[in-house]
């Protein structure tokens, strides 16, 4: 009886180890499966990351130039900005300058037309 225990034991491993390695042949394969599935799509993912890689680019690129073109047309305009004030600066000066002459000149314009006219004053009766 001890036998027959060890026999069916026996027996049972054996099926049991061919069970296993059924399991592990399925594994494995499902494995094999799962790991070329993976490398389609990460294949399939490389490319796409390219192909959008390449349209980004091509989009951006004009974006790019525009901002280039207006950081150019922005500095320009800085540097105008600043000889302009600069001038203004000095027209102001010079104009508050010219203003300080003319009222002096209009006021001595004044003087001597005052003056002139007293000059040109005729009594009647007197001879000149």
């Amino acid at each position: 009886m001890v036998q027959e225990i060890k026999d069916s034991l026996a027996e049972k491993l054996v099926q049991l180890d061919e069970q296993l390695n059924s399991v592990k042949t399925e594994i494995c394969e499902k494995i094999d499966t799962v790991q070329v599935r993976i490398e389609e799509v990460n294949s399939s993912l490389k490319g796409e990351i390219k192909r959008l890689e390449a349209d980004i680019r091509n989009k951006l690129e004009p974006i790019i130039v525009t901002s280039r073109k207006h950081s150019d047309a922005i500095r320009e305009l800085e540097y105008a900005t600043t000889e302009i004030t600069q001038t203004t600066r000095k027209l102001m000066t010079e104009l508050n300058r010219v203003s300080g002459q003319l009222a002096k000149i209009t006021e001595k314009c004044r003087d001597l037309e005052g003056r002139s006219k007293r000059q040109n004053l005729r009594i009647v009766g007197l001879k000149e």
